[in-house]
Parts: structure tokens; sequence; C-alpha cells
């Protein structure tokens, strides 16, 4: 499959109109600011599917589907994400170079695999001396030795410049050295892209090194983990962290395991629990489950139980189904990643929470309860409705009406209405009454925030610099479109392009309505504005800081039971506290984790 960089994309998203493109497959009408028609994605007699022409995005609020022009190729040719932005850039006119191993500039890609040889060889040398100590100390207190070091390939990235300046001495050609995102471009010249971090190499299937992760060494150091930049051998939607060792455990097992963090798959592998990988920072693509299929077709998905963790589950439970692979989901206890578990209860415990993995229904029945009354009609219905939808993605007829017998004993509702109704069919039933059920929380509406600020972002570029004060409570897309702004100085001013960053279909669906609903004057409008903006922020502020006092809380109770002082998590707890109840107005950095 071919490869199109990044600087390609936004050449054809530049040129490319999606009101045209999409014409000569749906009839549009205008319609206001927007086009208008019958969505193609689904049976309607009332046109439901939007055009922006002025943000260059599509929405369907029948189906809800949506996105920008690639989203729309990608759906209605039912084809990848490459061969979409192929077909657009023939469709406008613009050139696109194959070479022949079927990757743009092969030649290039042997350069870059080169450097990111050379360097990985600079962090690991760089480990072992006096200026890489306080690395090698803050990794043997996370429980790493020397001989983990060497397995996984460990190393340190100095402060300052130390980089550039060795492969300056290695007369390196500075420019494929930043094309690499090994250093960066400053106005005087260049600097080290990594200072002050321990360094993660990331290794492609065979084992070559196609990027870095960083991780910060003070407290105050931001991002605290740090990517390479995406480039023609460094794709996150195409590349598991940990695939290259766990590859030969999976075809064992027969399963992968799936978790988010890069310590937590080290601390697992050094654990002994061989079949685990973790995507960087994004959402399991088709082209990751494509990679996981060689080997094993069940996954077994491992997040915290937060409620980011709980949406991140969700998502990828929607990819997994859709490429037909069997899924289970294991929950830690709230507060604990994988390593912190490891650290305090050990291998034997952390198998039991394994082995106790629930089927994708069981796991989202849970799920759903706490959100909806599952005693009630309405809610069960609802609940149902939300399962089915899953189940419905599931390629084979047989496992779907084995997954759906099963909803219906869990449910009570008869097995055979449940085979054939339509999920979605009570989008318009309402939802619990939170003030007669307190418990209930709405679990989507974190991501919510998220995508609503991306959004807003792309209509307003100027809100990056009051959103950078906030970084430190981000994870996902708007993390990398705030630490691409601090790194370049430009914030994103096209939705479109965005869009093509998220790769991700549930997220763009939501992106596409909101920025087709919402009307221009609410934008417009200041005060309105600025409260959407803040409300989004303090969403997304509490729940950081209620999921560290939740882990603070676990910590502090098994402190108590070994008699050892927990002033200092009680200290986190009261900055926390002071943090959730301080207006989004007021910026400060997080407190610890």
């Amino acid at each position: 499959m071919a490869y199109i960089q990044n600087e390609k994309i936004t050449e054809i998203l530049e040129k490319a109109d999606i009101v045209e493109i999409v014409s000569k497959y749906v009839a549009l009408k205008k319609a206001g600011r927007n086009y208008k028609g019958l969505c193609p994605f689904h049976r309607e007699k009332t046109p439901s599917f939007h055009v922006s022409q002025e943000k260059q995005i599509f929405h369907c609020f029948g189906c809800g589907t949506g996105g920008n022009v690639f989203n729309f190729l990608m759906k209605i040719e039912n084809i990848g994400f490459p061969e979409a932005v192929q077909l657009a850039a023939t469709k406008v006119g613009i050139e696109i170079e194959i070479s022949e191993d079927g990757y743009p500039g092969g030649e290039k890609r042997r350069e870059i695999y080169e450097v990111n040889r050379i360097a990985h060889e600079f962090f690991c040398r760089s480990l072992e001396t006096s200026f890489g100590r306080p690395a090698w100390e803050a990794l043997e207190k996370r429980g790493f030795q020397e001989k983990d070091f060497k397995t996984f390939g460990l190393g340190y990235a100095p402060a300052g410049n130390k980089l550039l300046g060795y492969l300056k001495d290695k007369k390196l050609p500075l420019a494929l050295c930043q094309q690499a995102g090994l250093i960066a471009r400053t106005d005087d010249g260049f600097c080290d892209m990594f200072r002050h971090r321990i360094i993660l190499p990331i290794f492609d299937i065979r084992g070559a090194v196609v990027g870095f992760g960083g991780r910060s060494m003070e407290e105050n150091q931001q991002p605290k983990y740090l990517n390479s930049p995406e480039n023609l051998i460094f794709r996150k939607g195409h590349i598991l962290y940990g695939l290259n060792w766990a590859k030969e455990a999976i075809r064992k097992s027969g399963f992968s395991i799936l978790v988010e963090g890069y310590f937590d798959l080290l601390k697992m592998r050094k654990s002994g629990i061989e079949n685990v990988v973790a995507p960087l920072g994004t959402a399991l693509t088709d082209s990751h489950l494509r990679l996981l299929k060689r080997y094993a077709e069940k996954v077994l998905l491992l997040f915290d139980p937060d409620q980011a963790g709980s949406t991140a589950a969700l998502n990828n439970l929607e990819a997994v189904l859709k490429n037909g692979m069997e899924v289970k989901v294991a929950t830690l206890p709230m507060g604990f990643d994988p390593e912190d578990f490891l650290d305090n209860f050990g291998t034997d415990a952390f198998l039991k929470v394994l082995n106790n993995a629930a089927d994708f229904v069981d796991y989202s029945f849970a799920l759903e309860s706490q959100k909806y009354d599952a005693a009630s009609a309405r809610g069960k219905i609802v609940i149902a409705d939300h399962i089915l939808a899953l189940i419905q993605l599931i390629p084979d007829e047989l496992e779907r009406s084995m997954y759906v017998k099963k909803l219906s004993t869990l449910t009570g509702l008869d097995a055979e209405m449940l085979a054939t109704r339509q999920p979605g069919a009570s989008r318009e039933l309402p939802v619990v009454n939170e003030k007669q059920h307190p418990q209930v929380t709405n679990m989507y509406s974190l991501r919510a925030a998220e995508l609503t600020l991306v959004v807003m972002i792309a209509e307003n570029p100027e809100l990056i610099r009051e959103l950078a004060k906030y970084k430190d409570y981000f994870n996902g897309v708007l993390k990398e479109i705030v630490e691409s702004y601090e790194a370049t100085g430009i914030a994103p001013d096209n939705l479109a392009a965005v869009l093509a960053q998220l790769n991700d279909q549930t997220a763009a669906d939501f992106v596409s309505r909101t920025a087709i609903k919402m009307p221009e004057t609410d934008w417009a409008q200041e005060e309105k504005k600025k409260r959407i903006f803040d409300d989004c922020v303090q969403r997304i502020r509490r729940e950081f800081c209620e999921r560290r006092i939740r882990q603070l809380n676990a910590i502090i109770s098994e402190k108590g039971k070994d008699g050892k002082n927990y002033d200092e998590e009680l200290r986190e707890i009261q900055r926390l506290v002071r943090q959730i109840k301080e207006p989004s107005g007021r910026a400060h950095a997080a407190g610890g984790g």
C-alpha cells in the first residue's frame, strides 16, 4: 500500500473542492451556506446529507457519518485512506510518484533508516555516560535494570544539542536529519528534537528503528511524552509499538493484548507477558488490525477504567469488530494503569485481571448500565440499541446471532425482535434522568469536549494560544495540535486538514456534525464562544484531576496498610481539588502523575 507525504495531502486538500467531488456521486442543491442531498450511505426520503464548501467537510444527520473529502471517498468507494488520497489527487490533477517498492522516495527512506540507526547508537551510549546517570537511575527506580536497557534499546537524549554535534561530526546532511525528526530548525540553525529525555526506540516489524519516543525527566518538562514527527518511514497509523518483539508470542498464544503506554508494555514484557502491543497515541486503524491478523485473530483490550479509557475501548471495539476479529476487554481497578498495578500487586494478580476479561457484549452492557437505567423498559431498549450497533459490525452472520442471543439474556428482550431491529431506532428516546439516578454519567462527554475544542481551533486559530495553557491535561489529537503549534508557531486553520490528522472515523463524524450544525453566529459571539471553550476545558481538566485523585487514594490506602507516610499524596490531592474548583480562565500546570 502506498504512503503519501503530509505535504502532498495538504496540497490535495487545498486544491480539492468537496462539493465538486461529492456531486459526482450525489445530486446536491444549495441550501443556505451549505449544500444538501440524499445520503448515499443509507436510505432516506428527506435529504439529511450536508456538504460545506466553506469548511470542506460533509455530514449526514441521518446516519451520522461525516468528515473531509478523503473520508467521503473511503466510504463511497470502499477503499483505504492512501487509496482515497490517491483518487482525490487524480480527480484534481495532482501526480503522486510511487517508487518501485510501493512507497514514494525509496532511497530517501533507506537514508532515514540509517540516520535513525546512528542516532539510536548515540542515545544508547549517552545513557552509559555520567550525564546519562539521572536517566539510568530514573529507569532503575521504575524497576528496570541494565539488561532491560539492552533488551528494549533504551537510551538517553542529553540536554543541549549534543546529538546535533554528533550528527555534524558524522557529516550527515542536516536536512535529512530534520526530515527524520531528529533535529528541528530554529532561527539560528538547528537544535536537538529530544533533549534531557529517556529515549524509547520505536521499531518496525523487522526490528529497524523508525522513530523515537522521549519521556521527560523533569516534572515541569512538557510534553511528558514526545514522539518523532511522521515522515516517510514513521506512520503512527501503521505501526504498533512492541510488535517486533511480540509477534511470535501472539502467534503461540493465539491473541494479542493491547495497552496504551510505552512503560505499561515494557513492564508487562519484563513480567513475562510477551504478547502485548501498543498504538502510538492513536485509535486502532485498519492497518494496525491487518498487522495483528497476520499472527492471531483475537484481541484483548486493556484500558483504564475511567471515562477516557472507556471511550477509547469503545472506539477500538468498533474497529476490531469491523475487521472480523474476536475481542475481549479487561479493566484494572480504578486509578491504576498496568505498570502501577504490576508494581503494587504483582504478576499473578495481573494475570487474574486478564483471565477475567469480558467479551464485548458483557463489557458494553456493564458500561451502558452505568449510564442508563437497566431496570426500566426504555433503558433496556437504549442499552440494547447501543450494543446492537456493535454486534452488527461483525461480518459473520452466525457469530452475530450468538451475540444477539446473549444480549437477549442480559436485557430480557426478545431475541427474534433484537435480531431484526435496526440500531438507532431508540435515538429519540429520553436518557435517564440524572437527578433520579445521580450515579449515571455521560461517558461520551469527555471525548465530545476534546473534539469540540478541535473544531473551535480550526474555526478560530487564535484560540490555540489560550489552549496551550492547559496542555498538561490533554491527550491525543489535542495534544498533537498544541505541540505542533509550540514547535512551529503555526495553528491549524483548515478543518479538513485536521480531520486528515485525526485518522479516526468516529471522531470525524462528531467533528463534522459539530462544525456544520453549530451556526456561524455561535462562533462569532465572543461571550458564547468563551463559555463553550471554558466549559470544554473545565470538563477535560476535571477528568484529569479526578482520575489522579482516584489513583492517589488507592496509593494512600496501600501505604496506610504498610504504615508508610502519605503526606505528599495528601498535599497533591489538596492541589488537585483546588484545580477542580478553579475557573477554567486561570491556567496552571497539572498535578503529578
